[in-house]
């Protein structure tokens, strides 16, 4: 009896945790200057492409051509491109942070967020070594999640969502 009551217990927490995934995270990160960003209020303005990473040399080549192909095929109008990575396995933090400090500039795009304590990564449920795309409309409900390999026409799709 007390096993099938824990089971349905687990399902409950388990069919929650879903739901609330297919919704964009009521979420504020920083980005590398600082300065807070909500992810819900991000969507409602057009929409939003969320690309999370981690910042290891594994998977700096997807993080880069996602950043590369997400920005050059984004039209006008297209809702906001935002690239969030993880730093709890960041090798040294404070490097890794002192370089995005000079790398990003505010209104560059993509918008770059900073992820300390792994919030993001553990509510979307994806692993720290991914890197994985979220599409989410101005209602801000999820319209896609791709965790293929980058490419310009996944890309123009992804676009494509929010037209």
């Amino acid at each position: 009896m007390k096993t099938c009551l824990w089971l349905v217990i687990c399902s409950l927490v388990l069919a929650a945790f879903s739901a609330q995934a297919q919704e964009v995270p009521d979420i504020s990160l920083p980005d590398p200057r600082g300065w807070k960003h909500n992810l819900q209020a991000l969507a409602r303005a057009g929409g939003l492409v969320l690309v999370i990473s981690a910042p290891t040399l594994e998977d700096r080549s997807a993080q880069e051509a996602w950043s590369k192909l997400l920005s050059a095929t984004k039209g006008p109008g297209n809702g906001t491109f935002v690239m969030v990575e993880d730093m709890r396995d960041a090798f040294i933090k404070s490097i890794a942070l002192h370089d995005m400090k000079e790398d990003w500039k505010p209104g560059d795009v993509p918008l770059l967020l900073v992820d300390n304590t792994g919030t993001l990564y553990s509510v979307l449920g994806v692993r720290s070594e991914d890197t994985v795309v979220f599409v989410y409309d101005t209602a801000g409900k999820r319209i896609e999640r791709y965790a293929g390999v980058p490419s310009r026409a996944q890309a123009e799709a992804i676009w494509g969502l929010l037209k």
